[in-house]
């Protein structure tokens, strides 16, 4: 942790936020980080409970500093007034951490590649979260919360994220965490980001992006694709918007073989599936197909591996907070503990010799194993005990490595949905005097930009 959270990290955040502490005796920005950040990497439903472990764990790490407070009322008061930008400057910590000792994002090709995706949280049924937040639903429900959040394709680590609520815009919330991702990223997406809006602001902050897309896509064409479609560029512009130029993309067609019942993947010679891409990486020499591919492959167990590990494995399906304001601290707390987790197995594995160790290295860390070697070492330093073998034991903790060779879904499951294979974009054949015009606001965009 302190190679994560160096001395000067603290003495730059105790000189940022002395105001906050300013009279606070009992908790301060490290008492309340710490128990903050114990409490959701421990087990349990009941926030009292949760409370006094993470309390007592903090009194025995830090026994020579003075005692935090005893009562969780008093924890959840100096919560709600922490400074968001306090946790912003330690997401900032954890992604100099993965850059200057980890050596990561890892580069692949031209790209730094992030899957972005968006999960929504359910929320305490209070009358402040319902006039906070809103509902989502047109009857009776619960209000909800929404993170969209960057994972890097390469380690599959949870790298920034952004909150609001379910009714924010999915597409505003990522924008806001692509601004903040290196230079040289790509975005990966799933469908339903891709809009016209999105992509002009997407190309006016010069930042790329790799997104699938569906029926809900119109796009301009010379000529109507057909099965002999493999890669080319498109048009994407809406049809009330001839004032404003086109959005110049290029779109990838890769046939993906169809899955059995089970989502077994069926033979060679069986029927195959057509899968489009957008992007705005318009030269093939800089994102082949098959990179494209192997992109987007990698998306659905890092984006959708992250959010499960977060919601399941550090039991953050349900925020426990009845106020808007804890209720977000406490997301941010469960975000930054499974991003530590994957930090220090990642980091523990660093510099490891002997080949299958490396191989072990480049596999994604396990957040279930980290989390049970965390708290095994809370257990021991409580006790009196060495923690000697935290390193190494933290540091085997890694995915398993097995090709699943049947179906992990047994039988349907309430509340889940089934996967429908998204249709293919609607194209229309562009005439000429809507190509003429179109190039003509090209030109004119480019002599404003000059």
């Amino acid at each position: 942790m302190r190679e994560i959270f160096p001395p000067s990290f603290w003495k730059e955040m105790h000189a940022k936020y002395a105001d906050f502490e300013e009279g606070r005796w009992r908790w301060g920005l490290q008492s309340l980080w710490h128990v903050g950040l114990f409490m959701a990497l421990e087990p349990g439903d009941v926030q009292g409970e949760r409370f006094e472990r993470a309390r007592e764990t903090y009194n025995v790490w830090f026994a020579k500093r003075a005692r935090c407070g005893t009562t969780l009322a008093g924890f959840q008061k100096a919560l709600a007034e922490l400074p968001a930008e306090f946790l912003a400057a330690v997401r900032g910590a954890l992604q100099k951490y993965w850059r200057e000792r980890l050596g990561g994002p890892r580069k692949i090709g031209n790209w730094r590649a992030f899957g972005l995706d968006g999960s929504k949280e359910d929320l305490t049924r209070t009358a402040a979260q319902e006039a906070h937040y809103g509902l989502a639903t047109k009857g009776p429900g619960a209000p909800q919360a929404q993170v969209v959040a960057a994972v890097t394709l390469g380690e599959h680590a949870l790298w920034d994220w952004s909150l609001g609520s379910a009714l924010d815009s999915e597409r505003a919330l990522a924008l806001e965490v692509i601004r903040r991702l290196p230079e040289d990223a790509l975005s990966v997406l799933d469908a339903g980001f891709i809009g016209y809006e999105w992509a002009r602001q997407m190309q006016a902050a010069q930042r790329f992006f790799l997104a699938r897309v569906g029926g809900n896509v119109r796009l301009w064409v010379e000529s109507i694709p057909g099965a002999e479609w493999k890669d080319g560029q498109v048009w994407l512009w809406p049809e009330n918007r001839a004032e404003a130029p086109p959005i110049v993309l290029r779109l990838i067609c890769l046939a993906e073989p169809k899955r059995g019942k089970g989502g077994r993947k069926r033979g060679r010679h069986q029927p195959r599936q057509e899968l489009w891409l957008l992007t705005n990486v318009l030269d093939e020499r800089a994102l082949p197909r098959e990179l494209a591919r192997r992109f987007y492959r990698w998306r659905w167990p890092a984006s959708e591996g992250t959010f499960r590990s977060w919601k399941r494995t550090l039991d953050a399906a349900k925020l426990h907070n009845r106020t808007p304001v804890r209720a977000q601290r406490e997301m941010e707390l469960s975000l930054c503990a499974l991003a530590i987790l994957e930090a220090l197995a990642s980091g523990a594995r660093k510099g490891q010799g002997g080949r299958r160790k490396k191989r072990q290295a480049r596999r994604p860390a396990s957040v279930a194993g980290a989390r049970r070697v965390w708290r095994k070492a809370v257990r021991a330093v409580a006790a009196g005990k060495a923690t000697n073998w935290f390193r190494a034991s933290i540091g085997a903790a890694v995915e398993d490595g097995y090709r699943r060779r049947r179906p992990k879904v047994r039988r349907r499951w309430p509340e889940r949905k089934e996967h429908r294979w998204p249709k293919k974009p609607v194209f229309r054949r562009l005439p000429k005097w809507r190509k003429e015009l179109g190039l003509l606001r090209l030109e004119e965009q480019n002599r404003a930009a000059c």
